[in-house]
């Protein structure tokens, strides 16, 4: 997969053009909570981290609580699962990728990214067994991380320290600044929740 790399400057703009065209693609209904309760979606995301120190262990999950929060400075918010590996690593190293999923994507990669833990498995080996293509990307600060191939962007993501990680229940939140941002020379809808309810994954 070829990304380019998009300047600081235009990040904050460009994803927001970025997400408005993917948006466009699918039906403006499921992004309303209608009177049947139905929940509105989402973008699905993978959150790649490395993991140094004593339990430190690459990984990949799957991050439907993610999103832009601010333009000026274009923040970024996400909630992790306590107790996961990507909690651990975004706790000790305080960087990841954030890999938007295409609509194509592997849906049994999907479950494993899911619902197995990077505390038990290899997902990078994983992965490969599912034929699913992934990639070693440098990240400042946190060495070569694998990321999914077919991801549709790629965000750099450092925790801000200035801010407080939050504890919201079962999940703890965390204030990002995007450092660097990758956009795919292909175009692919992104992967939403919609899909994997249709799917009967969530």
């Amino acid at each position: 997969m070829t990304w380019n790399l998009v300047s600081k400057a235009r990040f904050g703009l460009f994803y927001v053009v970025f997400v408005t065209i993917i948006l466009e693609k699918v039906n403006a209904s499921t992004f309303v909570r209608e009177a049947t309760g139905r929940p509105r979606s989402t973008s699905v995301f993978s959150l790649c981290t490395q993991g140094r120190g004593q339990e430190g262990r690459s990984t990949m999950n799957i991050l439907t609580y993610a999103s832009q929060v601010s333009i000026s400075p274009p923040f970024w918010g996400i909630s992790l699962y306590k107790g996961t590996q990507s909690h651990a690593n975004m706790m000790s190293d305080k960087v990841g990728v954030l890999a938007l999923l295409p609509e194509k994507f592997n849906l049994d990669a999907v479950k494993v990214l899911g619902n197995e833990s990077g505390k038990d498995v290899d997902k990078e080996a994983r992965l490969r067994h599912l034929g699913v293509p992934v990639e070693k990307v440098e990240v400042e600060g946190a060495g070569a991380l694998t990321v999914p191939s077919e991801a549709s962007q790629l965000i750099v993501l450092r925790v801000d320290e200035s801010k407080p990680v939050v504890d919201v229940g079962d999940h703890d939140f965390f204030m990002c600044s995007p450092v660097a941002y990758y956009a795919s020379s292909s175009q692919y809808s992104a992967l939403t929740t919609r899909h994997l309810r249709e799917f009967g994954i969530i």
